[in-house]
């Protein structure tokens, strides 16, 4: 098993079919392989379970991505305010911007915008593509489903252009923030991020921590 080590960062565990893995992320920004195996970045050390953590820097990666041999996906962890411009731009935080470098795309959710970066959208498509042939979803539906994603690209400032029509539709004001979801960002408007935070979910996280043993 590996433990990421630093003074500061977000536990949570990766399973895969034959191992779990404890990681801690730290600055938001980790990559774990297709098969489980876990991929560090900027700021995170790895070290092998039960030793101490590893002074003065990052564990040496390039050896352990080699030893790995695995393809790795985007996670995306953290949570981030920030403003929305009268274009319709806003900033993505520092460590999602490089999963989204060549081009991400952008879909309307329940209350929020998503947001993958290619691979990861190459996953949900894929996932709509076989609902469709399993005939559980009409050709219509898959058709609104596609025709409603919109590719985004980062400019030069680290920001990515919403359409008007997106944010018109989920009522989008100055401030949003840009929240981590695993496989996906969600950009959300303040207000309703802040209303959709219950005080049955905080027993319940407070709950799940203890029951992890974070």
């Amino acid at each position: 098993m590996l433990r990421a080590s630093s003074a500061r960062g977000l536990l949570f565990t990766v399973c895969d079919r034959s191992n779990t893995r404890s990681l801690l992320v730290v600055m938001g920004a980790l990559i774990v392989g297709k098969n489980g195996c876990a991929v560090g970045r900027s700021g995170i050390r790895w070290v092998e379970e039960g030793q101490a953590p590893i002074q003065g820097g990052l564990f040496p990666g390039t050896e352990r991505l080699n030893r790995f041999r695995c393809q790795g996906v985007h996670v995306f962890v953290g949570q981030y305010e920030h403003s929305l411009d009268n274009k319709g731009r806003v900033v993505l935080p520092a460590p999602f911007r490089s999963y989204v470098a060549e081009r991400g795309y952008v879909t309307q959710l329940d209350g929020c915008i998503g947001l993958w970066s290619a691979e990861g959208f190459k996953t949900v498509a894929e996932r709509w593509k076989s609902e469709l042939d399993d005939k559980t979803i009409s050709a219509g539906v898959f058709r609104k489903l596609m025709g409603r994603v919109q590719e985004v690209k980062v400019d030069g400032a680290g920001r990515i252009t919403l359409s008007k029509e997106m944010l018109e539709a989920l009522d989008f004001e100055s401030k949003v923030i840009v929240s981590g979801r695993f496989d996906r960002a969600e950009i959300w408007p303040l207000e309703r991020y802040e209303s959709e935070q219950t005080e049955e979910d905080d027993i319940e996280f407070n709950e799940t921590v203890r029951r992890l043993g974070i």
